[in-house]
C-alpha cells in the first residue's frame, strides 16, 4: 500500500491543478461532489447494490462511501 500513496498524491495534484484550470475558466468559486447515496426497492427495506459516484470517486478511493460532499474551490480567487 504504502507504493501507492506517491501516485495517489500525483493523481490528486493533477485533478487539484485541473479543477482549477477550470473554475477560473468558467468563473466558478468552487464545485461540490456529491457521493450518493443507495436507494430502495418499493415496500423493501433492502437497499440496491450501490457504489459512490465517479466524480466523486476520482477524488476519494472509497466506493461505498454514502451521504457525503467533497468541497473544491478555487485556490487563485
Amino acid at each position: 500500500m504504502e507504493e501507492l500513496t506517491p501516485l495517489h498524491e500525483d493523481h490528486l495534484d493533477r485533478l487539484q491543478h485541473v479543477y482549477t484550470d477550470l473554475l477560473t475558466e468558467q468563473k466558478y468559486d468552487g464545485v461540490l461532489l456529491y457521493s450518493g447515496h443507495p436507494t430502495f426497492h418499493f415496500a423493501d427495506d433492502q437497499p440496491r447494490s450501490f457504489k459512490s459516484y465517479a466524480h466523486f470517486l476520482h477524488w476519494v478511493p472509497l466506493p461505498g462511501i454514502a451521504y457525503s460532499l467533497l468541497a473544491s474551490t478555487d485556490q487563485t480567487a
